[in-house]
C-alpha cells in the first residue's frame, strides 16, 4: 500500500520529478529517530522551541514568549530555484496573536539566533517574512507578506518600519471557529533566478490548488552569493502567540517557474492507474487480463474504497496528532 501511494502522489509532479531536490525539501510523515528516541528530519537541524511531530513540525506552540527554527544543511548551489512551502499558522486567539514566521535563503549554513522571527537579521541573501502581527507603530508599512534582502553581515535586512515590497494575504486560521480543520493549511511558492536577480512570491492562502501574484522583484546580490545558500524557516512568539506549522518544504533546482510544467492528461492518469492495479493483482497471484469486466471493476472498486479508508484513517491521526500537540503546549480552552 506505501509503494502504491508513493506512486499516485508522484504523479502530480512527474513532469518535474528528476529536479525536485530531495536533500533541499522535506514532507510528513516523519518517521525517522535519532539516538534519543526524537523523532529527525534527515539533512535538516531543528532547534529552540521546535517539535517534529509525525505529520507537522511546529516551530512554535500557540505560547508566549516561543522560538523555533528548521534549517537545511545542504547548499542549494544553483542560480535558479522554486521552493513551496506548506505551512499552517493557527491560535486560539480571534483579534489578537502573532508574531510570525520567515522563510530564509541565505549564505549562513547555521541557525543563529535573532530578531527576525527567531533568527539572525544580518545575512547575505533574502528573506520572505510572513508576519501577522500588525504592529501599531507602524501599521501603514506592515505587508502580511514581506521581501527583506541582505547584502551582507554587518547591517540588518529587516526594516518592517519601511517600504518595502509584500503583499496582503489572509492565511491564518482561528482555531475556535467550527470548521477548523486539521486539513487547514496554505502554500507560499517562492522562486529565485540569478539570470534576472529577481525573486517572485505567489500564495494560495487556504492550499486551493492555485496561487495568487504576490510581487515580483529585481535583488541586488553578491555575484555567486547562491552558491552557497542555505534555506532556514524560523518562527516566534512574543506577548501574543499562535502555533506556526511547517508541513513541507519542496525545491526544485535549475528552473525558477513551473508554468511550462507538463500537464498529464486524464488517459494518462487512468493507465497508470491501471497499471497500478495490474501490479498490485499480480502481487495477490492474479492477472488483470485474465479478469472479466465485472471482475475488474470489483476489484477497482475495492482498492478505491480501500485508499479511502486510508485517507481517513490517515485525517483521524493527524487531528489526534494537532490535539494533543495543543495539549502539550498549555492552549486547551478549560
Amino acid at each position: 500500500m506505501k509503494k502504491l501511494v508513493v506512486f499516485i502522489l508522484s504523479l502530480s509532479v512527474i513532469a518535474i520529478a528528476q529536479t525536485i531536490s530531495e536533500v533541499n525539501s522535506f514532507a510528513a510523515p516523519f518517521k525517522n529517530y535519532g539516538w534519543a528516541g526524537n523523532r529527525k528530519i534527515k539533512g535538516w537541524t531543528c532547534g529552540g522551541d521546535a517539535s517534529i511531530k509525525e505529520y507537522f513540525v511546529r516551530l512554535t506552540p500557540d505560547r508566549q514568549s516561543k522560538s523555533g527554527f528548521c534549517w537545511n544543511d545542504k547548499p542549494l548551489n544553483s542560480n535558479k530555484w522554486l521552493t513551496t512551502v506548506k505551512f499552517r499558522i493557527s491560535g486560539q486567539g480571534e483579534t489578537l496573536f502573532g508574531d510570525g514566521m520567515t522563510i530564509f535563503f541565505t549564505t549562513q549554513n547555521v541557525h543563529t539566533a535573532g530578531p527576525m522571527h527567531g533568527s539572525n537579521d544580518k545575512f547575505i541573501g533574502f528573506s520572505v517574512d510572513l508576519s501577522t502581527y500588525r504592529n501599531p507603530e507602524y501599521y501603514r508599512f506592515h505587508r502580511d507578506i514581506s521581501l527583506y534582502v541582505g547584502n551582507n553581515t554587518s547591517e540588518s535586512a529587516y526594516y518592517p518600519d519601511r517600504e518595502h515590497e509584500g503583499c496582503f494575504s489572509s492565511y491564518r486560521f482561528y482555531e475556535k471557529r467550527q470548521d477548523f480543520s486539521v486539513e487547514n493549511a496554505a502554500r507560499i511558492q517562492i522562486s529565485y533566478d540569478g539570470d534576472l536577480q529577481r525573486v517572485v512570491v505567489r500564495s494560495d492562502h487556504n492550499n486551493r490548488g492555485y496561487y495568487d501574484d504576490c510581487f515580483s522583484a529585481k535583488v541586488d546580490l553578491p555575484a555567486e552569493w547562491w552558491r552557497n545558500a542555505y534555506i532556514g524557516v524560523s518562527a516566534s512568539t512574543g506577548d501574543l502567540a499562535d502555533n506556526h506549522d511547517v508541513l513541507e518544504i519542496s525545491t526544485v533546482v535549475g528552473v525558477s517557474s513551473l508554468e511550462n510544467e507538463e500537464a498529464i492528461t486524464q488517459k494518462e492518469r487512468e493507465d497508470a492507474f491501471r497499471a497500478t492495479l495490474a501490479g498490485l493483482l499480480k502481487e495477490e497471484g492474479l492477472e488483470a487480463e485474465k479478469l472479466n469486466p465485472a471482475e475488474l471493476a470489483l476489484a477497482s472498486l475495492v482498492k478505491a474504497l480501500s485508499d479511502a479508508e486510508l485517507d481517513e484513517l490517515e485525517k483521524l491521526k493527524r487531528e489526534l496528532e494537532h490535539s494533543m500537540s495543543c495539549r502539550e503546549g498549555g492552549n486547551v480552552e478549560t
